[in-house]
């Protein structure tokens, strides 16, 4: 497969051993073409060539065992670099290493912070005549709406110990508890 550069005579290829999902790799040639227009500006045979081991870098990190790995530019830049850096005295990690996430903007703030979560269920049940359960399923869904302040560590959990009392075709539920902590 290859992609075309418009402005320029210059074409990235890609090669397969097997029959594999068109838009990958065509949408993994893009991005690599935008991440390598980040890093020189322009992306022309001249830049290639004197950023041959800027370019085989990026996509060793870009690419594991022919599977795309790690293509936000953010992310790449604090691997890879092409200036000199100084060692400072305590260095920061990368924002890679520390759980950060490239699509969470810097400097949210919220008044309260606060987690949702809706648990959705559906109960279907089909039965016949004398009341026998012919089929039954239970369908949920957890939908979380978050509202931190920056990057807390969150726990959430439920708690295990529900008791169901079974009397004639009644369920009671006994005891069911939800516990979040959060720390900020």
């Amino acid at each position: 497969m290859y992609y075309p550069l418009q402005p320029t005579s210059f074409s990235v290829v890609s090669t397969c051993r097997s029959n594999v999902n068109v838009t990958l790799v065509l949408s993994f040639l893009f991005k690599c073409v935008e991440v390598f227009t980040e890093y020189f500006k322009d992306v022309e045979e001249e830049s290639v060539r004197d950023n041959f081991v800027v370019i085989y870098e990026l996509l060793d990190e870009m690419m594991d065992f022919g599977f795309p790995q790690t293509t936000e530019s953010r992310i790449l830049q604090e691997f890879i670099t092409q200036e000199g850096h100084k060692l400072e005295v305590a260095p920061r990690p990368p924002m890679a290493v520390t759980n950060a996430v490239s699509w969470r903007s810097e400097g949210i703030k919220y008044r309260k912070n606060e987690v949702f979560l809706d648990v959705i269920e559906s109960v279907n049940m089909l039965a016949n005549a004398n009341g026998t359960v012919l089929q039954s399923e239970i369908v949920g869904s957890v939908k979380m709406r978050v509202y931190l302040t920056g990057m807390p560590e969150l726990r959430l959990g439920l708690n295990d110990k529900v008791l169901f009392e079974g009397s004639g075709r009644k369920f009671l539920l006994n005891y069911l508890k939800f516990f979040c902590f959060w720390y900020v």
